[in-house]
């Protein structure tokens, strides 16, 4: 089935009033992200922060996000390809679940500007480390774990390997475990349930959705195969 993507921009011009709390920015350097609905109005606001004096950057992003600036759940390359040029990421937009997923992959300070409310906030680094220390707890847990799943997703864009479900299976069979791949659609704590001889879970679909609760040990097939896959 074809998948079309429509962009869908909010009807609001975020540049003077972010302009007038751009004086609580306590940083020189700041690298400019927004979700689909603001991304188009980034080099307008890069141009009013740098008459203020800051020194902005909007980065090119390298995965499913195509505009400059762009950040999805799933791809915050834009973000981490100015990285090193800046001293905090600035992020447009509403909620917390797009700044989240940058949040736990840098160390830099990230700042919030929600268009509608116009708070300007800071995610503090106790919520940085809640999302690393679960991601850890899980890894450890998966460690022990003797029967493993692989969930494959059938949506569109929902692969996160750089190595194959078959390389993965080989290399945790070598640990001695059982290991199953599931393919599936829609992945749920319910859905899992349902196999209760299933120990921990290997997640290839969209890496978010470990932020989830699930009842066994979750973890990312990229953050595993930086950890465990080559254990002996």
């Amino acid at each position: 089935m074809k998948v079309a993507f429509i962009e869908a921009k909010a009807n609001k011009d975020i540049a003077e009033d972010l302009a007038k709390v751009a004086s609580n920015i306590d940083y020189k350097k700041i690298g400019l992200i927004s979700t689909v609905q603001f991304v188009k109005q980034l080099s307008t606001v890069k141009k009013i922060l740098e008459k203020k004096g800051f020194f902005v950057f909007i980065g090119k992003p390298t995965g499913s996000a195509i505009l400059e600036g762009q950040v999805l759940g799933c791809d915050v390359s834009s973000a981490l390809s100015i990285e090193k040029e800046i001293d905090c990421f600035l992020f447009v937009g509403t909620g917390d679940f797009h700044p989240l997923g940058l949040l736990a992959k840098t160390n830099k300070p990230l700042l919030t500007f929600n268009p509608f409310t116009s708070q300007l906030k800071l995610l503090s680094n106790e919520e940085r480390q809640k999302i690393l220390k679960k991601r850890v707890l899980m890894l450890a847990k998966f460690k022990d774990a003797k029967t493993v799943g692989i969930l494959v997703s059938t949506k569109p864009g929902q692969c996160q390997l750089q190595a194959s479900t078959a390389e993965i299976k080989e290399k945790l069979e070598k640990q001695g475990k059982k290991v199953y791949l599931f393919v599936c659609d829609s992945i749920t704590n319910a859905e899992l349930r349902n196999f209760a001889h299933v120990g921990a879970w290997v997640n290839t679909a969209c890496p978010r959705l470990i932020e989830d609760e699930f009842d066994k040990p979750f973890v990312n097939a990229l953050e595993l195969s930086d950890s465990l896959l080559n254990a002996s």
